[in-house]
């Protein structure tokens, strides 16, 4: 009965770390299949409309500048141009004409509430770029 014991004991030890490896991470990571490009403009952009009942999820950015210098930041928000309960995804980032600025990953890392919108708010018209995201 010991030996049945000590190898049921075993057995345990043994099994729990394949166990606790399956139950680690998200089962439902998101894919953003949406972009939206930009180019020419200066203030605070509607890249998204937000819809009631859905999310927004981005997965990031590459932009561009063809000045030397600028920023751009990203956010959501409700109203025409994400005015109202804003949030920042990004703060504002510095892009040169030597520098792009990129983060692009392949599973969505912000999600907005229900209803928000997606804007873009570059500081000068030399910036361009794409914003990856997905409505759900």
């Amino acid at each position: 009965m010991r030996h049945l014991l000590a190898l049921l004991g075993l057995g345990a030890l043994l099994w729990a770390p394949y166990a606790w490896a399956q139950s680690v991470g998200s089962p439902t990571n998101i894919s953003c299949t949406g972009v939206y490009n930009f180019s020419g403009i200066n203030a605070n952009t509607l890249a998204v409309t937000g819809k009631s009942g859905q999310v927004i999820n981005f997965c990031g950015w590459h932009v561009t500048n063809t000045a030397a210098a600028g920023t751009f930041a990203i956010t959501v928000g409700s109203g025409s141009t994400c005015g109202t309960g804003t949030t920042n995804i990004t703060p504002a980032l510095n892009v040169t004409s030597s520098a792009p600025s990129a983060d692009h990953e392949q599973f969505a890392f912000f999600s907005s509430t229900q209803g928000q919108s997606l804007c873009i708010n570059p500081s000068v018209t030399t910036i361009s770029g794409v914003l990856y995201y997905s409505i759900n």
